[in-house]
């Protein structure tokens, strides 16, 4: 199952993601927010970083700085969060590929959450996902 930009079925995400479970099937998302909420993988927006940048660039202009020669950029950090956990239980044997597992900016494993985002953080080793 897949959960799109709606924020209606976004903020019912756990009761989906149960759905999933019972059903056997995997939850994909493009909300990255919860790592730990059961979904397989989420890749879309990091809203966090996107405020983050908003409130540099108000800050900004509230110290003076002229909006008009600010540049416009349109940058949307992404993040990509998987969820070896939730391969446990689903109908159909899936792998993911070593590839995708470097490709991830957060990791939840059986040893916990690994944040590639956090400085100085040290990855912990990720489980096989056969």
């Amino acid at each position: 199952m897949w959960i799109g930009g709606d924020v209606t079925v976004s903020v019912a995400a756990d009761s989906v993601v149960s759905v999933g479970r019972k059903a056997h099937i995997p939850v994909f998302s493009i909300t990255p927010g919860k790592p730990d909420r059961g979904t397989l993988f989420d890749y879309g927006a990091d809203f966090y970083q996107i405020g983050t940048k908003t409130g540099e660039l108000a800050s900004r202009i509230l110290r003076g700085a002229d909006p008009t020669r600010i540049p416009v950029t349109n940058v949307i950090p992404l993040s990509f969060v998987l969820n070896t956990t939730a391969l446990r239980g689903l109908k159909q044997k899936w792998r993911i590929p070593d590839d995708i597992l470097h490709r991830a900016t957060v990791i939840v494993d059986e040893a916990g959450i690994h944040d590639k985002t956090v400085v100085g953080h040290t990855k912990a080793p990720v489980a096989s996902a056969n």
